[in-house]
């Protein structure tokens, strides 16, 4: 598969995640199994580098971005110990963020907690921690750089490119999962 299509790829899954990585819409096998034609991302006929940007923000928690950028600005040199203490803090708070919000959209009217947690919805969880740490060293001066300075900004991107093309790709294995368990059940009640 060429980088032009991964990229397309990629664009199109990250078209069906929402900001806390939760896939949106009907997933593309949902759609492949009724026959539907998904629409292709605009981003990805232009097959930019900003599509494998897209696609790890897309499992990012955009309070968690919003407050690291900002937190992370008033630190000012990112090579201290303050600032990568700061990093390990927000590190581990994104899959916690991603869980809450993950909660929050399982819970019904009553406010009881639902019962809907799939694979797909667990791996945009689990996501966070190496989409968080893909987006940081893309910052310029990130505090990732500051101290591993063997790394260069090419690296970031490459890390990039390699996550924003990975965390798709197991995104879509999960989905396979859920659609696969679907049938099984739907398989087992019509059985029954």
């Amino acid at each position: 598969m060429s980088v032009v299509a991964l990229a397309q790829r990629t664009a199109r899954h990250n078209a069906r995640v929402a900001l806390v990585g939760t896939p949106v819409g009907h997933s593309f096998f949902a759609a492949a199994a009724t026959g539907e034609n998904e629409s292709v991302h605009p981003v990805a006929r232009s097959a930019s580098p900003k599509v494998f940007l897209d696609a790890v923000m897309a499992y990012l928690p955009i309070d968690l971005v919003a407050g690291y950028v900002v937190i992370a600005g008033a630190i000012g040199n990112q090579g201290t110990s303050l600032a990568l203490a700061f990093f390990f803090i927000a590190w581990v708070l994104a899959p916690l963020l991603a869980l809450v919000a993950q909660l929050k959209l399982t819970q019904d009217e009553a406010g009881s907690l639902g019962h809907s947690w799939t694979y797909a919805t667990a791996w945009a969880t689990v996501a966070t921690i190496p989409a968080f740490a893909a987006w940081v060293t893309t910052l310029p001066g990130s505090v990732v750089g500051a101290h591993l300075p063997q790394l260069d900004s090419r690296d970031g991107a490459g890390v990039i490119v390699l996550t924003g093309l990975a965390l798709p790709a197991i995104g879509t294995i999960a989905e396979r999962l859920d659609l696969r368990r679907a049938r099984r059940v739907a398989v087992r009640h019509n059985g029954s």
